[in-house]
């Protein structure tokens, strides 16, 4: 400990600041419970419906809540100034009639992104995902995965966590939440600036839920045709989008033909591997149960919904067609090196040359400097490691590194927004 001491050489003010530091992270955990229990009661969206530049006392916020607890003022001042001090809100400080200190809260710029947008959605979600009680029971085995292998969340629940949100309801509807309106966010951002879109004639989205994703795409670029692609289940609950077809399916290796292909965060399905097809065309109901024949399906269903959208169910285990343009949004990160090569050489013999994969990752630094944007990829980093097997993120050369051994001849990764990149593969 002397020689530690010695070698550190703290003059007396850095000793006292990093005697605070390891205190604050000895109690991280405090300000992101704080933040949860603060969406749930509702008081973030209390602050901002107050109007630009409003500042509440906390019994003006307690009387907008369900409760007769007579120190419900009192911890929900207490709340709110712990998350002033974080900037979560702001904070003014006068004196009442007594002349006693007197605390006023109202939005800070955080809450633009913590309370529900003109889309309906916020980051809100997130936080009650990842601080759910699921989701933090699998940090308590992080130590035992170091020390005996496996994978945390599989130790604590003897499941995979594509098996878990799978048996619990609850739970899956609060995860599929927090994916929902961070996804709502980020793809909106990327619509507006990206403009790969614009040459497309048909998009297909694999693992695109109920189609929100893609419905924002063919809002913003009305003369694409979208296809919807996921499991049976979830497509039974898509609500009808103008332009949108809606396609159920359990896939391995395969997806519906299309001039592009789309695809976000997927969790609930195993490798997935996409593909483009420049030959898409409109099909009566007979052939395309005739295609489902001939491509292994054991049923089929169609049905019509509403202006040009279809539901479609079946079961697909086919070869990727060809193509000249992939898209895939927050898939790699999910899976280990091997595997991720191995769809990317699939996406390579579905491609023509000059084709191009589109990905959407985030990239890893490769200093780990201390700033809150490269922060956040570090911590999903090992949010991978402590649930998904093999997931992980990636610094942008062992993205170039994944593509050349795939086959691809040209690499271009350029920053979007929020810690999202574009990273185009060329072959």
């Amino acid at each position: 400990m002397g020689s530690l001491k010695n070698a550190l050489q703290l003059t007396p003010e850095e000793d006292e600041d990093a005697c605070m530091y390891a205190m604050q992270l000895a109690s991280a955990s405090i300000l992101p419970m704080t933040l949860k229990a603060a969406i749930e009661l509702d008081l973030l969206e209390t602050l901002v419906r107050a109007g630009p530049g409003a500042q509440l006392s906390t019994a003006d916020v307690v009387a907008q809540l369900p409760t007769e607890n007579p120190q419900a003022a009192v911890m929900v001042d207490r709340m709110l100034r712990l998350l002033a001090a974080y900037n979560v809100v702001s904070c003014t400080v006068g004196t009442d009639a007594d002349g006693n200190p007197s605390r006023k809260y109202g939005a800070a710029p955080a809450c633009k992104y913590l309370t529900k947008n003109e889309d309906g959605v916020s980051m809100a979600a997130l936080a009650l995902m990842n601080q759910d009680k699921i989701l933090m029971e699998s940090w308590y085995y992080l130590k035992d995965a170091v020390l005996d292998g496996g994978i945390p969340f599989n130790k604590a629940y003897g499941m995979t966590a594509f098996e878990y949100y799978g048996a619990d309801a609850r739970f899956n509807k609060v995860f599929n939440e927090g994916m929902r309106n961070h996804s709502t966010i980020i793809t909106k951002k990327l619509v507006d600036i990206y403009r790969g879109f614009e040459g497309v004639k048909v998009l297909v989205d694999v693992g695109g839920g109920i189609g929100a994703t893609l419905y924002m795409i063919t809002a913003k670029h009305p003369h694409i045709r979208g296809i919807n692609f996921d499991l049976p289940h979830v497509i039974s609950e898509a609500p009808p989008y103008p332009g949108v077809e809606h396609v159920g399916g359990d896939m391995f290796a395969s997806v519906p033909s299309g001039d592009a292909i789309f695809m976000k965060g997927v969790f609930n399905i195993d490798l997935i591997m996409l593909a483009h097809n420049p030959g898409g065309k409109e099909r009566t109901d007979k052939e395309f149960e005739g295609l489902a024949k001939e491509a292994g399906f054991s049923g089929f269903k169609a049905s019509y919904i509403f202006a040009n959208t279809w539901h479609i169910g079946g079961d697909m285990f086919a070869s990727v067609p060809s193509g000249d343009a992939i898209l895939m949004k927050w898939i790699l990160h999910d899976w280990s090196d091997e595997l991720c090569v191995k769809i990317l050489r699939n996406c390579w013999k579905a491609l023509p040359e000059k084709g191009r994969v589109i990905l959407v990752e985030c990239v890893l630094p490769v200093v780990p400097e201390p700033t809150g944007r490269r922060r956040g990829v570090f911590d999903l980093d090992v949010v991978m490691m402590v649930q998904n097997p093999g997931g992980k993120e990636r610094t942008e050369t062992e993205f170039e590194g994944l593509a050349r051994d795939a086959g691809f001849s040209g690499f271009n990764a350029a920053y979007i927004y929020a810690n999202a990149w574009i990273i185009e593969l060329t072959k």
